[in-house]
């Protein structure tokens, strides 16, 4: 297993990671109703500099020359910004709907998801054929080496609270439920380990 800084050419398995991740929300950063229209739009930010989406801050495992796994990563502080990409794409979709942008633009605004001293694990999947070999845990320990790397001391991670299973690996990884946080309609643990 490999793990490398994730590039464009990745866009198809990570962008189907990331779907697999944030489930419906891909549609609310999308404003588009339609899975695959979602999709396309989530794979034109992959491929662009500057949003949560992009490349630039993923990783990947590979195996055998396949994508396995991907996690993408930065500074909580950052958020607001990365964010703008998707909001400004939003602003052009809904142009003629004032009312529907300003509802998109404030509820990914005003939803926190990571605070501004933490490193934030935005996306983390692994595909189900590579599940239970530790690419996760090797994902995240490679994020945990560049936010030391970068000046950080916490790394956060968000787990659905219907996610039993995300919550139990990332307890095992010394990760510690410090609240809940309402993100976009849903209740997600937050959690932080102190690296």
């Amino acid at each position: 297993m490999i793990i490398r800084k994730a590039r464009t050419e990745d866009k198809n398995t990570v962008v189907d990671l990331i779907i697999e991740a944030i489930e419906d929300l891909s549609n609310t950063f999308t404003g588009c109703e339609d899975n695959s229209m979602a999709k396309q739009k989530l794979k034109d930010f992959y491929c662009l500099p500057k949003n949560r989406f992009s490349y630039e801050y993923c990783f990947t495992a590979e195996i055998d020359g396949q994508v396995a796994g991907s996690i993408i990563a930065y500074p909580g502080k950052e958020m607001n910004e990365l964010n703008k990409p998707l909001i400004e794409q939003l602003k052009e979709k809904f142009k003629h709907d004032k009312k529907i942008f300003h509802k998109y633009e404030k509820d990914i605004l005003e939803s926190r998801e990571a605070f501004d001293d933490e490193y934030y694990i935005d996306n983390l999947a692994v595909l189900q054929n590579f599940r239970g070999n530790g690419i996760a845990k090797k994902l995240i320990c490679q994020i945990e080496e560049n936010a030391l790397i970068k000046g950080y001391k916490k790394i956060s991670i968000l787990a659905d609270i219907h996610n039993n299973r995300a919550f139990s690996i990332y307890q095992k990884l010394g990760y510690i439920k410090d609240c809940e946080l309402d993100v976009l309609g849903h209740t997600y643990h937050h959690l932080v380990k102190e690296i």
